[in-house]
């Protein structure tokens, strides 16, 4: 789609505009509205029409040149964790490789889970989901380190799959040991990895003993691994 050119394209009477005129915006702090209106005036000053962040979901491979770095510089510059948030998941697009260094970076900086907060919400969840949409290769060992780290080791549920997902066999051994974890989020995790080795008969034996593990979860995502390495 991408975002928008066409200044006669006005989005203000939308479910999403009148949802953040009404009850969004008369909740932000004084520097979350400055720092709105920058990053707007920004992204209009390279080219575009906007009036609302929101609309910078719209971003397509086309733009992802002119607006990465813009969106970079401001990141972090946000109170509300929300428009953090979501401003990572505008540039966590499909083949946008020019951001996983960044990514990478914000997903060391900090740890803001706290016993109640939803993991996904956290900036290690929402960094980790964003690299996982991106799929770049060149950063294999990156991840791997993340996994191997015990430091990031209990965040890295989407990286593991993630290596699945891009079949990196040097990986597996790495699988296999967080599998013997008493983590059942890291052991799902492994197992989904795994199954994406439909040709590694080796795997049968390794995951034939979760089938009995006493979470359900964990018995399903091994039950339907083996089928497909079966």
């Amino acid at each position: 789609m991408g975002i928008n050119k066409n200044k006669d394209n006005d989005v203000s009477e939308t479910y999403a505009a009148q949802k953040y005129i009404h009850e969004i915006m008369p909740t932000l702090s004084e520097n979350d509205i400055n720092m709105t209106n920058m990053l707007i005036d920004e992204v209009n000053n390279a080219g575009y029409y906007i009036k609302y962040l929101f609309e910078l979901s719209w971003m397509d491979k086309d733009d992802f040149d002119i607006v990465d770095n813009i969106i970079m510089r401001y990141v972090l510059m946000f109170d509300r964790w929300q428009i953090r948030n979501s401003l990572i998941r505008y540039i966590g697009k499909r083949g946008n490789y020019f951001v996983t260094d960044f990514l990478l970076e914000l997903f060391y900086k900090e740890n803001d889970y706290h016993e109640g907060k939803d993991w996904n919400s956290t900036l290690r969840g929402v960094c980790s989901s964003a690299i996982e949409n991106i799929r770049d290769k060149t950063k294999i060992n990156e991840y791997i380190n993340i996994i191997e780290n015990p430091a990031t080791r209990d965040d890295s549920y989407l990286i593991i799959i993630l290596l699945g997902e891009l079949k990196v066999d040097k990986a597996i051994p790495l699988f296999i040991e967080v599998l013997n974890k008493e983590d059942v989020m890291l052991q799902s995790a492994a197992i989904q990895a795994l199954t994406y080795f439909k040709k590694n008969k080796e795997l049968i034996s390794v995951l034939t003993p979760f089938t009995f593990s006493k979470h359900e979860v964990i018995r399903e995502y091994a039950k339907k691994a083996l089928k497909q390495i079966n």
